[in-house]
């Protein structure tokens, strides 16, 4: 008979992810003359993953970098394996903006690219190609969005009740009904969403992929954007943001999973709202972590911190003079960084909310950053801007500890 020989031992793995394939990463492992006591396992920021001892699962972790801790005593018999198993993992990602700009004027339908990436002043960050690809197009709103189940960006104008798709050719694929009496729709990446622009309690929601309508009600009155002087229906986080007008101080948040609705009363801008976007701060920025709603006015801009301690808007100085404006201009090129295209000589905002306090500028030469070509958009806009975060590689820590048994 063998002589038996127990030993104390740990295991520590340190490595990166496998990106774009399922894989697994062997912790400890025993021969056909060997048996183990495992009595601590800890992996730091694996994400999900399943921990696996021969065939069955001991312990599951699960968000993006969530960690696995696994104590007891977990025998392990000869010629046996306990190991971390994970699924396929996203492949890795770079910052990128796309949009489709939808015109009246003679920069029809314009298709603009960037890298996602705010230059070093944030008001100084431009695009990094507009191209045309076809003439005048009337248009109240427009979203961009990857439909689930497709890999490309498809584009979506949003005029009289109907929604016209695109991809970057700049060519309708198709279009249908949406909604009734609507002047704006946003989407949340799985569902496009609108609310009539008198009031209403009815919120219209369809699926991108299957075009199913599972409409629901909100629990009070909220007035949806309308056609000239028109504000915003934007989505954050599972809440509608709707402003009827510029001129309008309720703007009303929609709870999305039970329609509960608030309301914050100070959001009037101007007779005219130019358009607006939701704001992403950088993570490295001194407003790091925040989302902000951000809307351009003939009389002022103003932002709204998404869960913020303000229940207000607060006011900015700078004003565009729109006046006969049917257009939602707003869009986020890089994160924090919102542009937004006015009526009036066609210009161009631009809002840097990474800094504290914000920063803001205006332009008369949209082209200058290569969101335009001609600088002529008319008083029917809007602007399906996709923007594209990076992904970034992190190291994950897996320990194991207990007590090896050799020589059974």
């Amino acid at each position: 008979m063998a002589t038996e020989q127990v030993k104390v031992f740990k295991n520590v793995h340190t490595q990166t992810p496998t990106y774009g394939s399922a894989f697994e990463v062997i912790l400890a492992q025993t021969s056909s003359t060997e048996k183990a006591v495992i009595k601590d396992v800890s992996c730091k920021q694996v994400g999900p993953a399943t921990l696996d001892h021969d065939g069955r699962t001991i312990a599951t972790s699960t968000g993006i970098a969530g960690d696995m801790i696994a104590s007891g005593s977990l025998i392990m018999d000869v010629s046996s394996v306990l190991k971390l198993k994970f699924s396929s993992k996203a492949a890795m990602t770079t910052a990128s903006f796309k949009g489709m700009v939808f015109t009246e004027g003679s920069d029809g339908i314009t298709f603009v690219q960037g890298t996602g990436v705010q230059a070093a002043t944030g008001t100084d960050t431009t695009a990094t190609s507009a191209t045309n690809k076809a003439g005048a197009t009337n248009s109240y709103d427009a979203f961009a969005a990857i439909k689930p189940g497709d890999t490309e960006i498809t584009y979506f104008r949003y005029y009289g009740d109907t929604i016209y798709e695109y991809n970057e050719t700049g060519n309708v694929q198709t279009s249908y009904g949406f909604g009734s009496g609507c002047y704006g729709a946003c989407t949340d990446g799985t569902f496009m969403y609108a609310v009539g622009s008198g009031g209403n309690t009815t919120v219209y929601r369809r699926h991108l992929s299957t075009g199913a309508s599972t409409n629901f009600s909100a629990s009070s009155t909220v007035y949806g954007r309308q056609g000239n002087q028109g504000s915003f229906i934007l989505h954050c986080n599972g809440y509608l943001y709707v402003k009827q007008e510029g001129s309008s101080n309720n703007m009303h948040i929609i709870k999305i999973s039970d329609g509960s609705v608030t309301s914050v009363s100070n959001g009037a801008v101007g007779s005219y709202s130019d358009g607006a976007a939701i704001a992403n701060t950088r993570a490295d920025s001194a407003a790091a972590g925040k989302k902000f709603v951000v809307e351009q006015g003939t009389d002022r801009w103003q932002y709204y911190e998404i869960g913020g301690s303000s229940t207000q808007f607060t006011n900015g100085s700078g004003a565009s003079g729109a006046s006969t404006e049917y257009g939602q201009g707003g869009f986020e090129i890089a994160p924090g960084i919102v542009m937004v295209l006015c009526e009036q000589s066609d210009d161009l905002s631009i809002i840097d909310m990474n800094t504290v306090p914000p920063q803001w500028t205006h332009l008369a030469s949209p082209s200058d950053r290569n969101i335009l070509n001609n600088n002529a958009i008319g008083n029917q806009f809007a602007v399906a801007g996709f923007l594209q975060s990076a992904s970034t590689e992190y190291l994950y820590d897996a320990y194991t500890s207990g007590v090896l048994i050799e020589g059974v």
